[in-house]
């Protein structure tokens, strides 16, 4: 398929995107290859806004892998760019829909998938990593772009031969993509931990700040956090309150007023919600013996 000019909104109903904008004059260049599940697409294209809706139910069910070898792409509020050598962006089944725009001149692979193809699949957490952090990835990529372009509609006996091999495809993808998110939501998170030991203290830190300091999107920090077991905004306050606590042992003098502001609570009313939240007791209760 070649836009050269415009680009009906429609364009792409079949998959389930929706064209919003494009650069004029439209220069666009798609080749696909579908079996059943699977869906391969060989991109090049100008300036392009998109969105996938996700609506119908096997949309939701659905991997998309975006293997970008060339260009700057915008998937929902973050920014990936292939300038260091190709970038893979997952976007992982679920629900609510998904902005993806081509910044810049973008060219790549688009591997679609149903995660049921891949039964012992793992549909939570995925990470979007540089070609380069894996043989996997750039491997996969090539082997795709390859397919797509030499695959013609009519080679139909080779349809099942075809169907195992794009299946052992996503499958690499998603194990190696598994492993960088845990590698990867670990260090951010660690990161994150060490900036709020460092922050904690002042009242004005919160999450925002965090988020302008590492330089990452709050869907990301969440992640991160979440493949902990606690939340962004969880951990500042457990943080505070672990230290409230220790000047209340340590200190059975200090007010409680002081305890809460170096603590970095704004008010006596957060100070007392986190002791019971994350210690299940009261400032009063966790104050030291007092020395006479």
């Amino acid at each position: 398929i070649l836009f050269d000019r415009e680009i009906p909104r429609d364009a792409f109903a079949a998959t389930g995107v929706r064209v919003e904008a494009f650069a004029a004059p439209a220069r666009t260049a798609i080749r696909v290859l579908r079996f059943d599940n699977f869906v391969v697409a060989r991109v090049a294209t100008r300036e392009l806004s998109t969105v996938w809706d996700r609506v119908r139910l096997t949309a939701r069910r659905r991997f998309m892998f975006l293997l970008l070898e060339h260009g700057t792409l915008r998937v929902r509020d973050d920014v990936f760019s292939a300038a260091d050598g190709g970038v893979l962006v997952v976007v992982s089944p679920g629900v609510g829909r998904v902005p993806l725009e081509a910044v810049s001149e973008c060219s790549g692979v688009i591997f679609s998938f149903d995660a049921r193809e891949v039964p012992d699949s793992d549909i939570g957490s995925r990470v979007s990593v540089r070609f380069k952090d894996s043989p996997v990835f750039g491997s996969v990529y090539v082997a795709l772009r390859e397919l797509v372009e030499s695959v013609s509609p009519d080679q139909q006996e080779s349809a099942e031969a075809m169907r195992v091999l794009l299946r052992s495809f996503a499958g690499s993808l998603l194990h190696a993509s598994s492993a960088k998110a845990d590698e990867s939501n670990s260090d951010l998170y660690r990161e994150y931990s060490r900036l709020v030991d460092l922050r904690f203290g002042s009242a004005t830190f919160g999450v925002l700040a965090a988020l302008k300091e590492l330089g990452v999107s709050r869907r990301v920090l969440e992640r991160a956090a979440a493949s902990h077991g606690t939340t962004a905004a969880a951990t500042i306050r457990r943080r505070r309150a672990a230290h409230a606590i220790h000047l209340l042992e340590t200190k059975p003098h200090m007010s409680l007023i002081a305890v809460s502001k170096e603590s970095g609570f704004g008010s006596l009313t957060a100070l007392r919600a986190a002791t019971a939240v994350f210690y299940n007791t009261t400032p009063a209760r966790a104050r030291g013996p007092v020395s006479h």
